[in-house]
């Protein structure tokens, strides 16, 4: 009988009649196991043996793999293990996947090192394994967390980035358009500081899982944070394939969401922009995609729009204007002139309201809704606002001092919707009032109705600051008043001293019957609160008269026209 070449190689009397080196194995919690050149096992520790399913190393002694391991693995595993004696080289570290005798996914680590005799030759080989099972587990869980939303599950930006790269590297050999779709959430703000952070989470997550009930398995829907959500379409075969999305999404949302009591009522803005091609980068298509969001959100939200290159112009155009601004305030361009308030009952100029301009190097003087709106949407409009205050204050002060025997009248300005609700407004203008030197009463400020009405019940915030503005002696406004939802029943909670008509409801006067009792409904609104009027943009001799007429028509005639029910 052949002798195998191991046998005297693990010899008893070649190691310790103390069976020191079973004792090391087994003290050892990898598997560690020896085989010969035909893959059966020569020594085993305890812990192989157990993972095995054996009972004790003289059971295992002379088995292979076959007869533990189903044949698939087995195979592999003697395949490793001729390479490493046909080359000489060893194994290392080997991560393989299995399932185990109960079901669960366990990994390990291998590694083989081949046993040579005393002339080199390839004898054998020495094998450790190591449970893995954890650390895969962790790593899984990292890779994850680093490539998806925490919150929601959803692909990450860095995901949807790397799939969107790999799909326009993708989309020449397919030859079939692909889309990106950027949404956000119509008021989502709104219902997040009002019903808590809590279920502004919970709208998220609801908002993900409608998401994906909209799309196929192959498309990826990721969340780049806050509520923004964007879309990858491959093979969409048209470009109609981007609306076939847009239009259930749009659809699935208006159903309402119900957390703990609260029915809400979500909508979306959609911007898609296509590709038929690769050309460009990943950013290119991402950047046209939010392009079309913001022009989806400028029509009126709660809908969606597609890429096309003249809004690519127009964000170029609005990117110099907002650059152009930031220097305008720098060099000082901006201009401000005075509009004079003229009393209807006596012709007496009773305050001068303060009108920018910009003094543009290239394009001459440009009128305030020729970059205003982009200053708001910048948030410049803070900056530029705190400029004309101290300008205004600072004219003021000298007209008071030049006309203090005449009573001088107020100057006038107007507070942006930003400055008054992400701004220490009144610290501002008490600043503002202290260095140049103006008083109070020789201030007004105009705030627009919108800001006021916009979620009156929860108008704490900006009452106090009306009240402390008005106990310095400045004149409110409420400015632009009726082309904003009004609720009437809150007006008289507010501070006011004047009611601004907007000059879209002047200039209308005399075109039609109703225009005059509009006017004159708005007249008896403020007087009934205490409130004087102003009415913006009187522009000819006839809307004068038919503006004296609306006075007149409150005060004398409608009263008689008014009727009331008796309680029965």
């Amino acid at each position: 009988m052949t002798q195998n070449p191991l046998d005297k190689l693990f010899a008893k009397d070649e190691l310790d009649n103390s069976g020191l080196l079973r004792n090391l194995m087994d003290s050892l919690p990898d598997d560690i196991y020896v085989k010969d050149t035909n893959g059966q096992y020569v020594l085993n520790n305890l812990s192989h043996v157990k993972a095995l399913g054996a009972s004790s190393s003289e059971e295992v002694a002379g088995k292979s793999d076959f007869d533990f391991y189903p044949k698939e693995l087995a195979e592999r595993y003697r395949t490793d293990e001729q390479e490493i004696m046909s080359s000489g080289r060893p194994l290392v570290g080997k991560e393989e996947r299995s399932v185990n005798q109960e079901g669960n996914e366990r990994w390990h680590s291998t590694t083989k090192v081949p046993l040579r005799d005393e002339s080199g030759k390839v004898v054998g080989f020495v094998g450790m394994t190591r449970d893995i099972t954890e650390q895969k587990t962790l790593e899984t869980r990292l890779e994850h967390q680093a490539f998806h939303d925490s919150l929601t599950g959803l692909a990450n930006r860095v995901l949807f980035m790397n799939r969107l790269e790999h799909a326009l590297v993708r989309i020449d050999r397919r030859e079939e358009p692909m889309a990106v779709l950027f949404m956000d959430l119509d008021n989502f703000k709104v219902i997040n500081d009002s019903l808590g952070h809590e279920v502004g989470d919970r709208l998220l997550v609801g908002v993900s899982r409608r998401l994906k009930e909209c799309v196929r398995p192959e498309d990826t829907v990721a969340r780049f944070g806050g509520d923004e959500f964007v879309i990858l379409l491959e093979g969409i075969m048209d470009l109609s394939g981007a609306t076939r999305v847009a239009d259930p999404i749009t659809e699935v949302l208006t159903a309402p969401f119900h957390f703990e009591g609260h029915e809400v009522f979500v909508s979306t803005s959609i911007g898609i922009a296509p590709a038929t091609k690769a050309s460009g980068e990943p950013e290119d298509l991402l950047r046209n995609a939010d392009l079309a969001l913001y022009r989806a959100k400028k029509k009126g939200k709660a809908q969606y729009r597609f890429f096309d290159e003249s809004m690519g112009t127009e964000a170029l155009k609005r990117l110099e204007l907002e650059s152009g601004l930031r220097k305008a305030l720098e060099r000082e361009e901006f201009r401000v002139y005075y509009q004079p308030k003229i009393s209807i009952n006596d012709d007496k100029i009773v305050s001068l309201e303060a009108l920018i301009r910009w003094e543009h190097p290239e394009r001459g003087l440009l009128e305030p809704e020729e970059f205003l709106p982009v200053a708001e949407e910048s948030g410049l409009i803070v900056q530029i606002g705190e400029w004309v205050l101290d300008e205004v204050c600072q004219q003021g002060r000298k007209w008071q001092e030049r006309f203090a025997e005449h009573s001088p009248p107020r100057v006038c300005t107007n507070v942006s919707a930003r400055e008054f609700l992400q701004t220490d407004l009144v610290g501002r203008v008490t600043e503002s009032l202290q260095k140049s030197g103006l008083r109070g009463h020789g201030l007004s400020l105009e705030v627009p109705e919108g800001v006021l009405m916009d979620d009156p019940e929860s108008n704490v915030e900006k009452l106090t600051k009306l009240t402390k503005l008005k106990k310095l002696g400045i004149h409110i406004v409420i400015d632009d008043f009726g082309t904003a939802y009004s609720s009437l029943s809150y007006l008289k909670n507010f501070p006011l001293n004047f009611l601004k008509v907007d000059r879209s409801l002047i200039v209308r006067l005399g075109e039609e019957p109703e225009d005059k009792a509009i006017v004159a409904a708005m007249i008896g609104l403020a007087k009934g609160l205490g409130w004087a009027v102003t009415a913006q943009g009187v522009e000819t001799e006839e809307q004068l008269a038919l503006l004296r007429y609306a006075q007149k028509l409150w005060i004398e005639d409608l009263l008689k026209d008014v009727v009331y029910l008796p309680f029965e």
